[in-house]
């Protein structure tokens, strides 16, 4: 009987709902956070901040794009903007406080009041954390590993394998879309989940490293495990399709992976596609075995990249050339992503290092 009045309330008063009501559901998210991004890349602050405060609109428990609208409003100099909406963000599910300590976004507000205190207070809260003494344990573990195969795959034929490693709060599902933007690709594309889950709002946000205040080691020993993780794959997936070649394709702080992992595991590997990467040591680098100076290498960077400035990317290359590895250094227009025109190019390269190695 109860559930009889309720529906009827309902249909009784449809007539006075806007019929137009249900369209924030049809929102493409994805264009407004592309549009905030392209923004931000152009140094457009407050097309980039209206942006974001109409995608939070749709997405108020994104706390990634709460921490973009508050470097936003950093940028432009708004210091009671930025400061709540870094409060906001910290409600949310942001827990980095040193990073947000040391973004160069919040130059221009760092020093009044009203942001410092925000700022200080994340600091406590991030060290009361740190106090718990949490420690890292190495475990075994089952990581899934996304394929997909080319049109008109033929089992037993010889294709390139591209391992695909994403950038830091990106996940496997979601650079698995990079197949669509690629012209007839004819390579296996293998795209493993990095092992740490981040908070980034709603979204499955993962990373290739993890640290703990109390275990000074757990970074490093979380960077070569996840190189690690990508020998195992790259070893399943020769074992599966019996490729012509192996290449890794990574992206920020993916690329900086595919760049270590490469050189620790040339054995295996024959080449290297970094977008928005970096090094972050060389010495792994120098002390390689000269066989991991085979490696091939394809550097590709936004010239207007502000998360990874494009700088890294040319030291990259710069390492890599003194090294004497055939390398490659591709700039492009544009910020913190990978552009498709470049990618385009990345992938001829590829199909030119194959011919060159096996002919075909």
């Amino acid at each position: 009987m109860i559930l009889t009045l309720v529906m009827a309330a309902v249909v009784a008063g449809s007539s006075d709902i806007d019929p137009t009501g249900g369209a924030f559901l049809s929102v493409d998210l994805d264009s407004l956070e592309t549009a905030a991004r392209d923004a931000y890349d152009a140094s457009d602050w407050e097309t980039a901040a209206s942006a974001y405060v109409e995608l939070l609109r749709h997405d108020t428990g994104n706390s990634t794009a709460i921490y973009n609208a508050a470097c936003c409003f950093g940028l432009m100099g708004d210091a009671g903007m930025s400061a709540a909406y870094l409060r906001a963000a910290a409600a949310a599910g942001f827990d980095d406080a040193g990073f947000a300590s040391e973004d160069p976004d919040f130059d221009p507000v760092r020093e009044d009041a009203s942001f410092s205190s925000v700022l200080d207070s994340l600091m406590a809260v991030s060290s009361e954390d740190r106090a718990a003494m949490e420690f890292m344990v190495e475990v075994p573990c089952l990581v899934p590993v996304r394929v997909l195969l080319p049109a008109g795959y033929t089992p037993g034929a010889a294709y390139p394998l591209v391992i695909g490693l994403h950038g830091y709060g990106g996940n496997a599902a979601d650079f698995l879309g990079l197949y669509g933007r690629i012209e007839s690709p004819g390579f296996v594309f293998a795209v493993p989940e990095a092992p740490y889950s981040i908070s980034a709002g709603g979204d499955d946000a993962f990373s290739w490293s993890t640290w703990s205040g109390a275990d000074t080691m757990s970074y490093a020993g979380s960077i070569e495990l996840s190189s690690l993780l990508v020998r195992n794959t790259a070893l399943e997936m020769q074992a599966a399709f019996a490729p012509s070649s192996t290449w890794l394709l990574g992206f920020s702080q993916g690329a900086a992976l595919a760049f270590l992992a490469g050189f620790e595991n040339a054995d295996i590997v024959d080449g290297v596609i970094g977008f928005g990467g970096y090094v972050e040591d060389p010495g792994p680098f120098l002390s390689a075995p000269p066989s991991s100076r085979d490696l091939r290498v394809f550097v590709a960077h936004g010239t207007s990249d502000r998360i990874v400035e494009p700088d890294e990317g040319r030291r990259a290359f710069a390492l890599f050339d003194s090294l004497g590895c055939d390398a490659v250094m591709a700039e492009f227009e544009g910020g913190h992503g990978i552009d498709v025109a470049t990618l385009a190019e990345a992938i001829g390269w590829i199909q030119e290092q194959v011919l060159e190695m096996y002919g075909g």
